[in-house]
């Protein structure tokens, strides 16, 4: 006898399933006759519980959300013990998620200051070494070695490997290769394999762009920067000029011009073979999409639904159902942190280019971003340090004995006190590894003893709801920074 198979949930059902149905059902109406293009939910500012959201992605037949992790090292995220960043593991490695490679961005410079100081991608990392890799990028006639004194974009960077060169994004990908409980994919590969559709939006956002009042804000939310071959990135505004489009040196005849261009960078990512086997024949310039444009393809081209072909009449009707788990940039820890997708000047944005989209286009459907904040993993301590779990069992009781309050700044305080005697009851128990997460500036690289491990999930962890997770990791990073008294 077979066993089940679990039901495909319609996005309404989801909702009746975290019982939000009710509190979104105007929006859904809107959406259903495409009036609203986007809204968005944090689940760090509701009180679903985290088992709750964390079963129906396990029981859901095609529903994985991406975790959008950048390239670099994830090697000692595959081993458990990259401190901070393990929440990577604890997401990817227990069905809850998948790794999605965000490769638009840089290499470290020398002082770890600029660039991608977390994942630094200029580097190997081992067992918490570092070895600083030889960087190649165009300067016209060939490929030459650069200094790090500028971060430097890395689908258009080389390396050398036993005597030659490769893409330096390739070699972190053959890398990640070695973990098979992870699943992982690039974001740059979605958008390719839908490289006409990303075109043609971009060329319809552009011309729309050219007729709003503030133009520069608009072209900047399509197209943020201008890339050069020799890894250059620096924002550049576009500008309209006679019936065509500049951006610094580079003159875009029209619309559809400017949005070919902006391919190129896509390319250099799913295809670096062509892209580099090509470079002579490339502009040595060209326009890159926005942070905010890669997160509405990654929602349009269904990165959340990863391993189906969709359906779309029962999977994104009335709305496109993006759940997507976001570090601390994206989605923070509310309310300490709530991530740059709360400013309003960014949902502003994500409406005015999900609605122009859905306007212009039938096949896209209306958007509503479902954000799960990652770092809520970091309070899961690992195998090598059963202490840390057995106390945390302690913290999570009693923050669940809390009466909630729908004042958010007077339940927040209460939690952070408990944390606060919590810490001082148990500091001397909690491993040195659990404790470093939350301090500032932790990426990849840290000073703790590295062993591989799993997560943990202590007892309480699920029945916390997303809110108090959230507030009680702000807590920790409150509590012990540098300047605090309980540090």
């Amino acid at each position: 006898m077979t066993a089940q198979q679990p039901e495909q949930l319609t996005p309404d059902a989801i909702l009746a399933h975290l019982g939000l149905f009710d509190r979104l059902e105007p929006t859904l109406d809107r959406f259903a006759d495409r009036q609203q293009a986007f809204d968005w939910l944090h689940l760090g500012l509701t009180d679903i519980p985290v088992g709750q959201v964390l079963d129906l992605i396990q029981h859901s037949p095609t529903l994985l959300p991406p975790r959008t992790g950048h390239m670099g090292n994830w090697e000692e995220i595959g081993h458990g013990r990259a401190g901070m960043m393990d929440f990577n593991q604890a997401i990817c490695s227990q069905g809850y998620g998948y790794p999605l490679i965000y490769c638009f961005n840089q290499t470290e410079d020398a002082a770890l200051e600029r660039g991608d100081w977390v994942y630094l991608p200029g580097s190997l990392i081992d067992h918490g070494k570092r070895t600083l890799l030889p960087l190649y990028t165009w300067d016209g006639q060939g490929l030459v070695e650069r200094q790090r004194e500028q971060p430097l974009f890395t689908p258009f960077v080389q390396t050398s490997v036993d005597g030659g060169q490769i893409p330096l994004n390739t070699l972190h990908w053959q890398r990640m290769q070695q973990f098979q409980q992870f699943e992982f994919r690039l974001e740059a590969q979605s958008v390719w394999h839908h490289a006409e559709l990303a075109k043609a939006i971009v060329q319809h956002l552009l011309e729309q762009a050219a007729i709003q009042p503030n133009t520069r804000r608009a072209f900047q939310d399509i197209l943020s920067h201008q890339v050069s071959l020799d890894g250059r990135m620096q924002r550049v505004a576009i500008q309209r000029e006679a019936q065509g489009y500049r951006m610094g040196a580079m003159f875009y005849s029209s619309a559809a011009d400017l949005a070919e261009a902006s391919m190129l960078p896509w390319l250099a990512v799913a295809e670096p073979a062509s892209f580099f086997a090509n470079i002579k024949q490339l502009p040595n310039q060209m326009p890159l999409c926005s942070h905010l444009l890669a997160g509405i393809f990654s929602a349009i081209f269904h990165t959340h639904y990863p391993n189906t072909t969709v359906e779309r009449q029962t999977m994104c009707r009335p709305f496109n159902p993006h759940f997507h788990w976001g570090a601390r940039d994206m989605a923070g820890y509310p309310p300490y942190r709530n991530g740059y997708i709360a400013e309003k000047s960014t949902t502003k944005s994500y409406r005015t280019l999900c609605q122009s989209i859905i306007d212009a286009f039938d096949e896209v459907d209306p958007m509503l971003l479902i954000l799960l904040p990652a770092v809520i993993f970091a309070l899961c301590p690992t195998n090598q340090h059963p202490h840390d779990a057995e106390a945390l069992t302690e913290l999570f009781k009693q923050v669940q004995q809390l009466e909630p309050s729908s004042d958010q700044t007077t339940y927040q305080q209460t939690i952070s006190q408990q944390v606060a005697g919590w810490l001082e009851r148990q500091r001397t128990i909690l491993s040195t590894y659990w404790i470093h997460r939350f301090a500032p500036r932790q990426g990849i690289l840290h000073t703790q003893t590295l062993v591989s491990s799993r997560p943990v999930e202590p007892i309480g962890f699920r029945e916390l709801s997303f809110r108090q997770a959230c507030m009680i990791v702000g807590a920790l990073i409150h509590w012990l920074a540098p300047n605090s008294a309980l540090a």
